[in-house]
């Protein structure tokens, strides 16, 4: 039996600084609003669905999202925390 690899230290892996999750805001929904289609495109890989006749993916689950209290309420958000400090101030 063999043992396992021990895992990467964190702190010097080559993928860059710790990334932190974060509650999304009204701010944020531009991106989410443009990211989507990407989500959406990777997932069809899987679900097997195909956009509409006009070139878009179904958007209700993202609609319904932003429109909860303005926005995005229970989407998560990354944020890449360059000094890699936990609460990324």
């Amino acid at each position: 039996m063999t043992t396992p690899a021990p895992l990467p230290d964190p702190s010097t892996h080559p993928a860059g600084p710790p990334v932190r999750v974060r509650r999304a805001t009204p701010a944020d929904r531009p991106v989410l609003e443009r990211l989507w289609p990407l989500f959406r495109h990777d997932m069809s890989a899987v679900s097997g669905e195909l956009p509409g006749p006009d070139g878009n993916f179904r958007d209700e689950r993202l609609r319904a999202a932003l429109d909860e209290i303005d926005g995005i309420d229970g989407i998560d958000g990354i944020e890449h925390d360059a000094q890699g400090d936990e609460d990324g101030r």
